[in-house]
């Protein structure tokens, strides 16, 4: 499958040569610079980016008709989620590294979740109306952005007001889980925001609740293969712009409420609800002293609550009451502090320097965290400058000093861009970084134990430790006020010690705890192409995957890298003289490899499993009507609902059995969307 992209994505390239030499008079559209701010001393054109980004607009967004981030990013290359029906979250995954790996930030400032502060965050428990683009710079950007983001980040930029303008929005989306829909079935979406700048001051704030039914499937009687979710978030922020001062305050809400309603067994059932809230509050000042000096600084202060509500639910009375028994309620909490201070300063056209100090407070405590209140403080000092050898040239080295007072840190980080306009069409960018993932309290103070479970957490461990390497070659085929051509092909390589994982722990082996494994690796290949003119734009990438074999020997019997591809597409068409979008994403995802040790009888045996392919595909019908958008669609095209798992393991709570849900079915939307701007 791999292969067959390959030739088609060269073939287009010869295809887009031939175009743009033959019909480069038919179109009429102006090429809009794209300005890009993740990682940048200050924003600048993602072009002269010394890193590869990755934009996803708010009109690609809206198209994709999203409730949840996962709607928008699922048909994304090198991106993979994978579903907890158990505890109804999905985790993602970044170039064949975990989510952990993977920091995500709003507006730069980086979120707590389950696991503690920027661990492995449920990216949907963020409000998608509020956001204006998505960032994403896929290899490790430790040394600008500290711990966990050894595989990449995502920065979720969100909206702002309009200057001299008010604005008022409200959205309701209607959507079937699969063919079920009804109340409480189905999904429903609803929310309103606004915002108002003039002068100096602004405001804008937004408020939504979503409500998710759950999905019965093939589940008999109370239980549902999905589970009903209902959520509700709110932002605000207030700010104020003078020439040489900028300044804001914003806060994030959220209240998640998943219910896990369970058999019932002599005419009772065991109910439990996964009750999530965070609060999370930043405040960011930017301060120009002179046109070659600036000051950037942010605080964030972020409260995470999460609970486990065990109740018992009576067929007979039809009342609930809260279960008594041990380890069935469960309250964690987690605060997260974080200061960024920036020193942005443009010694000449030729080189700027930036430095600056981060820090990262974390403390939790609960049910399943060892008694009492722990926490961690990380510090990290960072140098970086961008030097401009010629006007095609340019080089970024980067240190960041870290200190850490539960783990041991690697006292410096390095990491080297380098980026050659070596003609006006060709754009090649070499990088090196070494990256690290900070244990979370959780893997050094988890502590539970029940009937099913025995677990602990080790305070011995070490942060995981990486070393990449990436490079990408950009071509822009053809580039006027018609249309636009492009392609890429990217690779990547990294290779982590001190991988965390379970392990036995060696004193008791009856007890599970986390471990420093060994080494892990990942590598792979990426080929895009994409085409830009005023009415339509069309986008093909395929991805090329392995990930490393840690069952591999030294004979050579066993592959050292598990192989996968995936192929992504997207197509958008505007008739623009009845103001109508016509939208398909497309994602196949190739059959994944991975090796897994089983018992069988007194042996332990080896098995090589496979988690089977699958196409995800959506399309939509978008329509403005002046002050009222409309966007219909179907959601999972191909009907897909599990993928077929040819596992020996049983699995425990968190697993699929010889299946991994993927989705509820093909499922149907309908959008609308009230604007007013004045």
């Amino acid at each position: 499958m791999f292969k067959i992209s390959c030739y088609f994505f060269f073939f287009l390239i010869l295809a887009g040569k031939a175009f743009s030499q033959s019909e480069s008079d038919s179109f009429s559209v102006q090429n809009i610079k794209e300005i890009v701010i993740t990682g940048e001393f200050e924003p600048q054109e993602a072009r002269r980016s010394v890193y590869q980004v990755k934009t996803i607009s708010q009109e690609v967004i809206k198209a994709h008709g999203a409730v949840k981030l996962q709607d928008v990013l699922a048909t994304e290359a090198n991106i993979r989620f994978s579903q907890d029906l158990a505890l109804g979250g999905s985790n993602l995954s970044m170039q064949g590294l975990s989510g952990q790996n993977v920091k995500i930030l709003i507006d730069g400032i980086p979120m707590v979740g389950r696991q503690g502060a920027s661990n492995e965050i449920n990216l949907n428990q963020i409000n998608v109306n509020g956001i204006q683009r998505i960032e994403i710079i896929e290899g490790p950007m430790s040394v600008i952005y500290g711990a966990d983001a050894l595989a990449g980040v995502i920065n979720i930029i969100t909206k702002k007001a309009v200057e001299g303008k008010a604005d008022l929005y409200i959205r309701l989306q209607e959507e079937t889980a699969g063919s079920e829909y009804g109340w409480p079935q189905g999904v429903h979406n609803q929310s309103l925001g606004g915002g108002y700048k003039k002068g100096n001051w602004y405001f804008k704030g937004d408020l939504a609740r979503n409500a998710f039914g759950g999905w019965q499937g093939t589940a008999a009687g109370r239980d549902k293969q999905w589970h009903p979710k209902i959520q509700y978030t709110g932002s605000g922020v207030i700010g104020i712009e003078k020439p040489n001062t900028t300044a804001h305050y914003r806060l994030d809400l959220l209240h998640e409420d998943i219910f896990n309603p369970n058999m019932v067994n002599a005419n009772q059932a065991i109910d439990q609800n996964y009750l999530t809230g965070r609060w999370m509050n930043q405040l960011q000042v930017n301060h120009s002293f002179n046109p070659k000096f600036k000051l950037n600084t942010s605080l964030a202060f972020t409260h995470f609550q999460r609970k486990t509500q065990t109740t018992l639910f009576n067929e007979l009375t039809g009342d609930s009451r809260l279960s008594l028994a041990p380890g069935s309620q469960d309250t964690t909490l987690f605060d997260g502090f974080s200061a960024r201070i920036l020193l942005p300063y443009k010694i000449s056209t030729n080189f700027s320097l930036l430095s600056g100090l981060d820090i990262n407070m974390e403390s939790g405590k609960g049910g399943r965290i060892e008694t009492g209140t722990h926490s961690i403080q990380d510090y990290g000092l960072i140098v970086s400058g961008e030097y401009h050898l010629t006007s095609r040239f340019q080089v970024r080295p980067g240190l960041r000093f870290t200190s850490n007072s539960v783990y041991t840190a690697p006292p410096v980080l390095p990491s080297l861009n380098i980026k050659w306009s070596f003609h006006a069409e060709h754009d090649l960018r070499v990088a090196y970084g070494r990256g690290f993932r900070a244990p979370s309290l959780r893997e050094l103070y988890f502590n539970f134990f029940d009937s099913n479970h025995a677990i602990v957490g080790n305070t011995d461990l070490e942060a995981e430790l990486s070393h990449s390497i990436s490079g990408s070659w950009n071509w822009t085929i053809h580039a006027d006020a018609n249309y636009k051509i492009t392609s890429s092909l990217a690779g990547f390589y990294n290779t982590i010690e001190n991988m965390i994982g379970f392990g036995q722990k060696p004193d008791n082996p009856l007890i599970v705890t986390y471990i420093n494994i060994d080494r892990f690796k990942t590598k792979g290949f990426t080929a895009n192409m994409s085409w830009k003119s005023e009415q339509w734009s069309v986008n093909l990438t395929g991805a090329y995957t392995g990930r490393f074999n840690q069952f591999n020997d030294d004979a050579g019997t066993l592959d050292k890298f598990l192989w996968s591809p995936e192929v992504s597409a997207s197509f958008n068409y505007e008739f623009t003289r009845i103001g109508t979008a016509v939208s398909l994403f497309h994602k196949y995802t190739g059959k994944t490899p991975y090796f897994e040790v089983f018992t069988d009888g007194a042996d332990q045996k080896l098995n090589r499993a496979v988690l089977g392919s699958y196409s995800w595909s959506d399309l939509s019908v978008s329509k403005d009507f002046k002050s009222v958008a409309l966007t219909v669609g179907v959601r999972n095209l191909f009907n897909v609902i599990n993928i077929n798992n040819t596992s020996q393991l049983n699995g425990g709570v968190h697993t699929g059995g010889s299946s991994q849900p993927i989705g509820y079915g093909r499922s149907f939307f309908v959008n609308i969307q009230y604007s007013i701007i004045k």
